[in-house]
């Protein structure tokens, strides 16, 4: 994942997150944001089980935040400040 591609989800959480809602976003990143802020009940809107949203991310994704702390520190912290 690049690092615009990773800011890009980011930015997506966290307008999620301010608004409880994930507006209109695709809906990978729908899912994405569902599993980023703990919110079983968007997953479960969505028809997703958490296995089925980890499939449909994909491991990069699902990495994303532990891949980016070994480039910067600061970046898994702000995945941990959205839940």
């Amino acid at each position: 994942m690049s690092e615009s591609e990773y800011e890009h989800l980011l930015t997506k959480c966290r307008d999620a997150k301010h608004a409880d809602h994930y507006g209109v976003i695709s809906t990978g990143e729908r899912v994405a944001a569902a599993v980023v802020l703990n919110r079983a009940d968007w997953l479960k809107e969505m028809d997703y089980t958490l296995a089925e949203a980890f499939d449909r991310i994909g491991p990069e994704l699902v990495a994303a935040p532990v891949a980016h702390s070994a480039r910067s520190t600061p970046k898994i912290a702000e995945f941990r400040q959205l839940t």
